[in-house]
């Protein structure tokens, strides 16, 4: 029997390439971008078509770089949450430095105070969670209603697919022969 698992293909982006991150050009940026622009820029329109075009592109290039950021690919994986800030940063360090006083307690007492520390101390900081990602989820809502987040509707629902495509299933069985098995009973 012979079993046939496919993967989805994905092109890979090269690592180290730097491109300018274009999704950051909201209202804000759109003028700032717009300014730095007009002020950089070499504007005669005299001489060579083909060198007024790279100096322009290269001041408009350098200007979005500054303004937009610079991305440098990778595997676009995460390393950590979207939502995460240095204030729950710091609260979810103080809850591991208090668990592991708990665990390195040595007699009942310590354990005892090292206990109820931590508890205190876990609460506070998965509040700071859930506000922090609460704050953010009502800025991303915000977002996503608005004209520029429509092309965000689909990322994220692309994204949702992706995560629950089963890549373990099976497309096809086959026979000795090469044939494909249809009905449950030739298996």
């Amino acid at each position: 029997m012979d079993v046939e698992i496919r993967k989805a293909i994905r092109s890979r982006r090269t690592i180290g390439v730097y491109r300018i991150k274009w999704w950051n050009l909201n209202e804000e940026n759109k003028t700032k971008l717009c300014e730095r622009i007009k002020t950089e820029g070499k504007w005669r329109l005299e001489g060579d078509s083909n060198r007024i075009w790279e100096v322009m592109a290269g001041c408009t290039w350098r200007s979005a770089r500054e303004v937009l950021g610079v991305s440098r690919g990778g595997s676009g994986r995460m390393e950590g949450a979207w939502w995460w800030s240095e204030e729950v940063k710091g609260k979810v360090k103080a809850e591991q430095e208090k668990y592991k006083a708990l665990i390195g307690s040595r007699t009942k007492e310590e354990k005892e105070v090292n206990r109820v520390q931590y508890r205190i101390v876990k609460k506070k900081a998965k509040k700071a969670v859930a506000v922090a990602k609460g704050n953010d989820y009502e800025k991303l809502y915000q977002r996503l209603n608005s004209k520029e987040g429509e092309s965000e509707v689909f990322k994220l629902a692309r994204a949702r697919e992706r995560r629950t495509r089963d890549l373990s299933s099976m497309r096809c069985i086959k026979d000795e022969d090469g044939m494909v098995l249809v009905d449950d009973s030739q298996s």
